[in-house]
């Protein structure tokens, strides 16, 4: 027990277990160590700025269907069709790079926004830092000039292959090719008539602290089926709190309940 605390707890069935856990001074430990590396590690980070400066001068590609939809960092975006000639027979603007809409977002939302996705009912996923294109194309539909949102993310995990690849298409393969190595448009989407979001996957922002995430730890609390004659090791237990929050795997003498949190939690 040099290195756990024990407690007892009793099941739905009224089954009582002695069970042994890690102490929770150990895990605090850890955990602290953890945030200090971390802490250290962002006060190297440079700014969203300074690691995007690496798109400056590049432009960017994805094919889906019919339209070819080009993003130049900081300057524009737009939507086109090219023939078998590669002749360009139509090119919408989805919008110019607008500082000062940009620093508008980021003053509502902060520099750095976590995307929420509906079908989660809200749950937090990948954060973004965004950019605002204004005055692009009118729309035909609302007469209102088209806009677009960039969201850059780190490319931390592929994105799986871009949509509207066609077997074989080796061309089209290589501009859809968003991996975590790649700078890549992962996806667009027409979020209202004519308002559209651009996703931007970037390896560049994984260095930034912002962009981290913090490995969840596993850890094993093991139970065995209380003996109403170990009286000695009941007492022993008392010290301990709480309960092992959930069912046991099985019914034998030995069970294990694997609880999920950050470092230093169990």
């Amino acid at each position: 027990m040099r290195n756990a605390e024990a407690v007892i707890t009793t099941d739905h069935r009224g089954i009582r277990y002695f069970c042994t856990l890690p102490r929770s001074a150990a895990g605090a430990a850890a955990g602290a160590g953890a945030d200090a590396g971390e802490e250290a590690r962002a006060g190297s980070s440079s700014s969203i700025g300074e690691l995007l400066d690496d798109l400056k001068n590049q432009c960017f590609y994805r094919i889906e269907g019919w339209w070819t939809y080009e993003f130049c960092h900081g300057k524009g975006i737009r939507q086109y069709h090219q023939d078998d000639n590669q002749v360009v027979t139509a090119t919408f603007s989805l919008g110019a790079f607008d500082a000062a809409a940009t620093r508008a977002a980021h003053d509502a939302r902060g520099e750095v926004t976590a995307a929420t996705s509906a079908g989660s009912g809200g749950e937090a996923t990948a954060p973004y830092h965004a950019h605002v294109f204004t005055g692009g194309t009118p729309c035909d539909l609302t007469d209102l000039e088209r806009e677009t949102e960039v969201r850059f993310t780190c490319a931390r995990q592929s994105a799986g292959g871009g949509v509207g690849v066609e077997s074989g298409d080796a061309e089209r393969e290589k501009l859809n090719a968003a991996d975590a190595n790649v700078n890549a448009i992962e996806r667009i989407d027409e979020a209202s008539t004519c308002r559209y979001t651009m996703t931007f996957t970037t390896p560049s922002l994984c260095a930034h602290d912002a962009f981290r995430t913090k490995e969840q730890v596993v850890r094993d609390i093991v139970c065995r089926r209380f003996d109403a004659e170990g009286g000695e090791e009941e007492e022993e237990a008392r010290g301990g709190s709480g309960g092992s929050g959930g069912d046991p795997v099985e019914e034998d003498a030995e069970v294990v309940f694997s609880r999920r949190g950050a470092d230093g939690e169990l």
